[in-house]
């Protein structure tokens, strides 16, 4: 690069781009002012040389740096204190930085910038890229060498020269047992076996005739004195056209062959892997698409024999509409190993089934082949289709169910909506979607008629809590109606899979304003027939003989002294207060009346609130509950105390007039004027 004076970015009229450029490079950029000081770095910089050495002056860091011999780096050898000083670029000077006790290896240029008035620079900008990786790469390339060389020296192999009689005259190792002098009396043929020596001297013969290298196969002596596979060339030696010696190049092969054995092995145990693998595969031609092998689980599969399969082409195995797409699958597979999706392939009988391919590029017997796994995935794509059919049901359901469902997202906004929903608040679907709890317009209130808050929304505490919230009543203005509509609400959270925290949430509402009217309107007539069963003394009772849980009217407390909450609504509790002996009695003649299921009349004793017994006639009948299917006793008590006691009195004065009668010898006679009749 030139020394031409420029001018500093920060002047330049483009100076936002410049800067933007200055960040985005990859190369760590620092720009020094004339006193040694950083004035501005990018982003690169600050990465690799971090905080700390972006605020010192060059001048005081030279202890961090080394040079690529790995000496210390002077102060005067830092390339931005060089060009301050010479005024001249460094281009490309590798340095260390030693940084945590780790070298990163920089690759540094350094070029002034001058301004008109000075010959000296005014700044100077620091250019570094990490060149750590290629360092690095050299050195184990020279250690790779070194390693190389060492291996070289020490090859156990032997690389023997003999003369044309086969005599041995060099080695590049000495055989354990042999002394120098008996090493070169050893001719090649003393330690080649004896059915190998005639082919062995033929080759060694030829490589002397053809003046040309020669290679052989045969087993030798080793120096163990047992015998291994050797794998040795005869090179001659050529001088002016004339084979003066040969040079053996000697490779022990016996593990070779040995694996090869154990190769041959290992491909018929992969046959029988193959043939027997519970997953349907084959092999077919890369060029011709022809099947060249099949599995015992792909014949099973698709119903052909295995001359049939064979026979087959790939085409023939899938829908003739689905031919033309096949090529374009076999060109899009460039990787060693691929997975092509899911494909509809053609059994024998004629049966589409889905199938997902996964296949690999093999040598088969010397063509380029592919070997296609299959996975008959025929059950799960007819489950996603059934699944898809069940959405669909589900939609329509959703769209047509009496019921109000909405949906809203974690922040409470509304985001969905179905017909009833709309109907029953009022509102379009783009009026509604978009609001959330909190929207005044809903005018909701409790059922006493206080307002109902956003926060106490179902929708919103199923949001917060994570919890389903069931079975709440508010009324909300409905602006088409004109009018407070009551609905029961239900609100439930929805998570994704591993997450805790809802991401939606739904509710469903039902009009029940017709039965807060109808409740309204029992309550009325409730109340009113209290007060003329308090004025009567009569108390009305359902029990639900299934729970055991009875339900009395007010009046009770009039009769019996008890308020509702005391007899605790259970038929237990009430069976206490009847008198002893009436008890058994009583439970008599009910479980009769309920077998019988006819209605009933039962007269006892109960005990009021104050402690003294009444006696209570107790009328009614057995039904059933048309929408839980429960049996329900429904009846009246009535307090005939009074009665009892009044007909005790006549029938006590009865028998005092009779008895005054008989003492005193008078009669009485009764005159019947309908019949004309006495009676004495």
């Amino acid at each position: 690069m030139s020394n031409t004076k420029t001018n500093s970015f920060q002047d330049n009229t483009n100076g936002n781009l410049f800067i933007d450029l200055f960040d985005s490079i990859n190369q760590g950029v620092i720009c020094y002012n004339k006193k040694g000081e950083v004035v501005k770095y990018n982003k690169v910089a600050k990465l690799l040389l971090g905080d700390s050495l972006l605020t010192l002056s060059p001048k005081t860091i030279p202890s961090l740096f080394i040079k690529p011999d790995r000496k210390p780096l002077k102060a005067s050898e830092i390339p931005s204190v060089i060009v301050f000083e010479t005024g001249k670029s460094v281009i490309n000077k590798v340095l260390g930085l030693n940084k945590n006790d780790r070298i990163t290896w920089l690759q540094v240029s350094a070029i002034p910038e001058f301004d008109e008035s000075n010959s000296k620079p005014c700044k100077v900008f620091v250019s570094f890229t990490d060149i750590s990786e290629h360092i690095n790469a050299q050195e184990k390339i020279k250690q790779t060498e070194s390693f190389l060389l060492s291996v070289l020296n020490s090859n156990p192999s032997y690389i023997v020269v003999t003369d044309l009689k086969g005599d041995f005259k060099f080695v590049n190792r000495r055989r354990q047992r042999e002394t120098n002098e008996q090493f070169f009396s050893i001719n090649i043929l003393d330690i080649t076996h004896p059915a190998h020596r005639d082919n062995v001297w033929k080759t060694f013969l030829d490589a002397i005739s053809t003046k040309e290298p020669q290679r052989i196969e045969f087993i030798a002596e080793t120096d163990a004195r047992d015998y291994h596979w050797y794998d040795v060339v005869f090179s001659p030696v050529v001088i002016d056209n004339e084979v003066k010696e040969i040079t053996l190049f000697t490779y022990d092969i016996h593990k070779q062959k040995e694996a090869n054995k154990k190769v041959q092995e290992s491909e018929e145990k992969y046959r029988q892997l193959f043939m027997q693998n519970p997953q349907p595969m084959w092999i077919f031609d890369d060029a011709t698409l022809q099947i060249l092998e099949v599995n015992d689980a792909a014949i099973n599969l698709y119903g052909y024999t295995r001359n049939e399969f064979l026979s087959l082409n790939i085409r023939d195995i899938r829908p003739k509409e689905d031919v033309p797409a096949l090529q374009n699958v076999l060109n899009s597979a460039k990787e060693r190993y691929n997975k092509v999706g899911v494909h509809r392939h053609l059994k024998k009988n004629g049966e589409i089934i889905y199938v997902e391919i996964t296949f690999h590029f093999i040598d088969y017997n010397g063509r380029k082949a592919r070997h296609v796994l299959i996975n008959n995935v025929t059950d799960n794509i007819n489950a996603e289709i059934e699944q898809r059919k069940s959405e669909e049901k589900f939609r329509l359901l959703f769209e047509t169910i009496p019921q109000g469902v909405i949906f809203q997202n974690e922040e409470g906004v509304i985001t969905s909506a179905n017909y009833a929903a709309l109907d029953l608040l009022g509102l379009s679907f783009e009026q509604l979607t978009g609001k959330t709890s909190y929207d005044p317009d809903w005018k909701a209130i409790h059922e006493d008629g206080s307002p109902f808050l956003g926060d106490a929304h179902p929708a919103i505490i199923a949001l917060k809590q994570g919890k389903t919230v069931s079975d709440v009543t508010m009324g909300v203005y409905n602006p088409q109606r004109k009018k407070y509509v009551w609905l029961n609400i239900n609100a439930a959270p929805l998570y994704r899979n591993g997450e805790t925290k809802p991401y939606q949430v739904y509710a469903t509402f039902r009009d029940i304003t017709e039965k807060k009217e109808s409740i309204k309107l029992l309550t009325e007539w409730k109340e009113r027939y209290d007060r003329v069963s308090a004025a009567s003394k009569l108390v009305a009772y359902e029990e639900n003989l299934s729970t055991g849980k009875i339900t009395w009217a007010t009046s009770l407390e009039v009769v019996l002294g008890y308020k509702t909450d005391d007899l605790k609504d259970s038929f237990s509790h009430a069976l206490n207060l009847i008198h002893p002996n009436d008890r058994d009695e009583f439970l008599k003649q009910r479980e009769a009346a309920i077998s019988s299921k006819s209605k009933y009349q039962f007269e006892y004793r109960i005990r009021h609130r104050k402690g003294h017994y009444i006696v209570i006639k107790d009328e009614g009948f057995i039904s059933e509950n048309t929408l839980t299917g429960d049996k329900l006793m429904v009846g009246l008590l009535q307090d005939v105390t009074q009665q009892k006691e009044s007909e005790k009195a006549i029938k006590e004065s009865e028998a005092n007039l009779n008895n005054a009668q008989a003492i005193a010898r008078l009669g009485h006679w009764i005159w019947n004027i309908d019949s004309n009749s006495v009676i004495w």
